[in-house]
């Protein structure tokens, strides 16, 4: 072997070595990804259909930290919460033992307003700024319609209610 016949096979060696590198670092990151994504599933989170995510609570913060929404799941159902920047809850939409509701609530956190469905029954429910029921509305099943005064009333004094029907004649009902 002469000197130049050595250099050639000296390069050859070395471009060899080279793509063994290469190919060496790419199968180390290859091994870390696949031992990565076997971690994940492992912890129980499955990231394998890119289309599901699963938990009991998911929270979005703003940039300051503060809740800004929260969906929750519990025994008896599920609420999704809209908070203000002191954290105090503004609206809510609920369902609660496979009864929906909307809820509205003021600045201090009381409930206000309420729109919901109990028992297949569809009601609007107002309430006193300590958020106790005071007045509401309901649709019966029969057709009728509820109306009721709850906690805290002044008056039991007949209070009257005017509705429109589409023709334009005008029923009027009395709450208590």
């Amino acid at each position: 072997m002469n000197l130049e016949t050595m250099s050639i096979r000296l390069s050859i060696v070395e471009a060899q070595n080279q793509k063994l590198k290469r190919t060496n670092l790419v199968n180390f990151f290859l091994l870390l990804a696949l031992l990565a994504v076997s971690g994940l599933q492992y912890s129980g989170l499955d990231f394998t259909s890119g289309k599901v995510v699963s938990a009991e609570k998911f929270v979005l913060k703003d940039s300051l930290g503060h809740i800004r929404a929260e969906l929750t799941n519990t025994q008896n159902g599920a609420n999704f919460a809209l908070f203000d920047i002191n954290g105090v809850p503004r609206a809510a939409l609920a369902v609660a033992e496979g009864d929906p509701g909307i809820h509205l609530y003021d600045q201090i956190g009381f409930r206000q307003v309420s729109i919901g469905i109990s028992k297949n029954d569809p009601s609007l429910t107002f309430m006193k700024p300590q958020g106790l029921q005071h007045a509401g509305l309901t649709l019966l099943q029969n057709g009728d319609l509820g109306y009721f005064q709850g906690q805290g009333s002044q008056s039991n004094q007949p209070t009257p209610l005017y509705a429109y029907s589409r023709n334009g004649s005008t029923i009027q009902a009395n709450i208590f």
